[in-house]
């Protein structure tokens, strides 16, 4: 139901349109208020926030046009009809230009009230339409932009880059060169993290941990600039170590990830990537799978071809070296984040020491099968769970859901960046961050507008929304019927009675 404001300093003539509105249109529209001046008018405006303003043109002091500028100036925005006593509106184009819809000549006639008020519910809810598309947009924006970060340095560290993935990442990332450089960096967890942050931070440098103690780097249009940078950051931690890879395209940006992992364990060639390139692939596979289903059982025969195959074929490349420690550092983070895995035991997994400078073929598989097998034993109570950062973010919106949240705010009480809290949390979840909590507010109104003696404003102030009619919007798009009406038809259901207020 939309809230009607009337205001005239003919008190006869505000009354006269206020009882049409309660005799004629009181299933549609309900009376907000009477004001007599545009101060007035400013003041109750700001107290009920209403939805349409009759407002009269002339006034004496404090003008109609002059009060709609004040009305909006205090961040209330309804739809305003004007009230004038002349055929001739003569400032009509000042008054379009503050979003007046439509004007009622003096005496207001209900047949052109009831046109008038259509035009003002019409102009709300195409002004709703746009705003909610453009949130929409631009959080999409925002997941895009993020995911395609994501998917780039991925793509990098698993050789996964084709010429058409990365011309669609360039233009989603509006990378103006499609030169890059990759870098691999090692470090302790609680230094990579101030690592990472740096580079999100201080640098156009796209960057995730793909493991506790590594990160992979893409360095775009290949910069001095963008090098000096990154070098800052890295020297300020001495037990960092880092690689960098030679400048390529982006469509084929995994040689340059291979050469950084070269670069930063120094080891060498001496594998055969026809043996051992199928098996990282299948141990891929597998360990995907059993993130998502918590079984095992297909993962254990390949811990015997790795012994094998490093029995028969020698080490793995560097470049299989660095896949191996990429897959179980993201299996890793995984479990880390679900809170499935120890802080010492993924240190223990993402130790790369011991599989970049292995003395031997053997050495590699039994530091590699140990490490999946620590990764084994954690999957099964994995599945299904939400990692550690999409809990946190669930505590922060239950606990704080009265409070102006945003993902942007929630990810920075997280200490995480807002791309990776949105993709996380519509991996997990299956559904948005803003989704989530609109839905969690409204399922807490609900529960208060239930209780006897609710009041509409109360309940809209206690959710997080200071605007009463928005919240009304909101709620009636969601449930279906109005507060309002929603307490009456749950007092209904209960057969008990129910005091609203405003």
């Amino acid at each position: 139901m939309y809230r009607i404001l009337v205001v005239d300093d003919e008190l006869p003539v505000a009354s006269g349109i206020a009882h049409i509105i309660k005799r004629d249109f009181s299933g549609v529209y309900e009376l907000a208020g009477i004001a007599n001046s545009g101060r007035e008018a400013v003041e109750k405006a700001i107290r009920t926030a209403p939805d349409i303003v009759l407002m009269d043109v002339k006034m004496p002091g404090f003008s109609g046009l002059e009060a709609i500028r004040e009305i909006k100036a205090k961040g209330v925005n309804p739809s305003f009809i004007m009230i004038t006593a002349y055929e001739r509106f003569e400032i009509a184009r000042e008054a379009l230009e503050l979003g007046v819809v439509d004007y009622l000549l003096k005496p207001v006639a209900a047949e052109a009230l009831a046109l008038s008020l259509k035009r003002a519910e019409k102009f709300l809810e195409n002004r709703d339409r746009l705003e909610k598309t453009s949130l929409m947009l631009h959080e999409l924006k925002e997941e895009r932009t993020a995911l395609a970060a994501q998917n780039l340095v991925y793509s990098m560290v698993m050789g996964a880059m084709n010429e058409e993935k990365a011309l669609q990442l360039q233009s989603i990332l509006e990378l103006n060169n499609d030169t890059g450089i990759a870098c691999a960096i090692h470090a302790a967890p609680a230094d990579l993290d101030d690592i990472l942050s740096d580079i999100q931070y201080k640098t156009n440098i796209l960057a995730e941990k793909i493991s506790p103690a590594m990160l992979a780097a893409f360095i775009p249009a290949v910069s001095e600039e963008a090098f000096g940078e990154l070098h800052e950051i890295l020297q300020a931690r001495s037990g960092a170590l880092f690689g960098f890879g030679s400048p390529c395209s982006i469509a084929e940006i995994a040689q340059s990830w291979d050469a950084a992992i070269s670069n930063l364990n120094h080891g060498t060639d001496n594998g055969s990537t026809a043996v051992w390139k199928p098996l990282l692939t299948a141990l891929e596979n597998d360990l995907t799978d059993s993130l998502q289903t918590g079984k095992t059982e297909p993962v254990l025969p390949l811990l015997e071809e790795i012994r094998a195959c490093a029995h028969a074929s020698g080490l793995p490349t560097d470049s299989e070296i660095g896949t191996f420690i990429a897959l179980v550092g993201r299996v890793t983070r995984e479990l880390l984040e679900r809170s499935c895995l120890s802080i010492e035991e993924a240190e223990d997994i993402m130790h790369v020491k011991s599989l970049c400078l292995s003395p031997s073929a053997d050495f590699f598989a039994a530091e590699a099968t140990r490490k999946i097998g620590i990764l084994l034993k954690h999957l099964e109570k994995a599945a299904g769970k939400y990692s550690r950062i999409v809990t946190d973010a669930m505590s922060i919106v239950h606990n704080n859901y009265a409070k102006p949240l945003s993902l942007e705010s929630v990810a920075d009480a997280i200490g995480i960046s807002p791309g990776r809290l949105s993709r996380l949390f519509a991996e997990e979840t299956g559904q948005g961050f803003s989704r989530y909590l609109v839905m969690f507010r409204i399922e807490q109104a609900k529960k208060m507008l239930e209780r006897p003696g609710a009041s509409v404003k109360e309940v809209s102030a206690s959710c997080g929304y200071p605007d009463q009619n928005y919240f009304a919007r909101l709620f009636k798009k969601l449930i279906g019927t109005t507060p309002t009406a929603y307490m009456a038809d749950f007092a209904r259901k209960t057969g008990g009675a129910h005091e609203t207020g405003d």
